[in-house]
């Protein structure tokens, strides 16, 4: 599969389309019911990546995989989850584990997961959502230790303007933990949660969206002085 993959990268929609189809349906047919069997590692695609030891054809070989996964794994049909969702969120952690990961697959997966924590109560999902997440946003920091890539950043700016307004507890809770593991992520979104606080509340009233607001002020409370200063601009914007 990874020299398919190699000879895919040339424009040839049939072939992109096979060699789609073919790894979904071994995702698929070897995905185990529970997601904490103890071999999922020898899954036959973790297995492929792992026996192929040139470079080219391994990473060519993931990133079919990837957007196998967000094509057929992670696509929701109106408001009802995926199937196995959470073995798919067990399977993409050990992915990730296994492999060298590269920003450009964060940005195709991590916005699923995004969208896992906050619409699916689960249980098992919530935890397996949870790890995918701790994992991507420090993934991201080998190689990057003065700024948080630009897709990183671009996602969770388009997590905020899709859920803020209506998940506003779910989507402030999310970016803490994010605090947590790299504060400059956060900090690089003051203006963007700022902003969507002000257009909720100018759509609503003001005083109408007192959870957002404390919400967001709750969250600005954790990123030291930036914080401190965008919780005080709040303040004087609203007398």
């Amino acid at each position: 599969m990874g020299m398919v993959c190699c000879q895919s990268q040339n424009p040839n929609a049939y072939l992109n389309q096979l060699l789609g189809n073919v790894i979904e349906q071994y995702i698929g047919r070897f995905l185990p019911a529970s997601p904490y069997v103890s071999d999922l590692g020898q899954h036959p695609v973790l297995l492929a990546l792992r026996n192929t030891a040139i470079v080219p054809p391994i990473s060519s070989l993931k990133k079919c995989i990837v957007q196998v996964i967000r094509k057929s794994y992670l696509e929701y049909k109106g408001s009802s989850p995926p199937p196995r969702l959470a073995s798919i969120l067990a399977f993409i952690l050990q992915l990730f584990k296994e492999t060298n990961t590269d920003v450009c697959e964060v940005e195709v997966l991590l916005p699923g997961i995004l969208k896992c924590l906050v619409l699916v109560n689960e249980p098992q999902v919530k935890k397996l959502a949870t790890e995918n997440l701790q994992y991507m946003v420090k993934a991201c920091q080998v190689g990057s230790e003065e700024e948080p890539s630009a897709q990183l950043t671009s996602v969770f700016r388009q997590f905020i303007q899709d859920y803020d307004t209506r998940y506003c507890y779910q989507v402030y809770s999310i970016l803490e933990t994010v605090a947590t593991l790299d504060q400059q992520v956060v900090v690089n979104l003051i203006s963007t949660l700022t902003q969507s606080l002000k257009d909720s509340e100018q759509k609503w009233g003001l005083g109408r969206n007192i959870a957002q607001r404390e919400a967001c002020s709750k969250l600005l409370s954790h990123l030291g002085q930036v914080g401190q200063d965008a919780m005080q601009r709040l303040e004087n914007d609203n007398t």
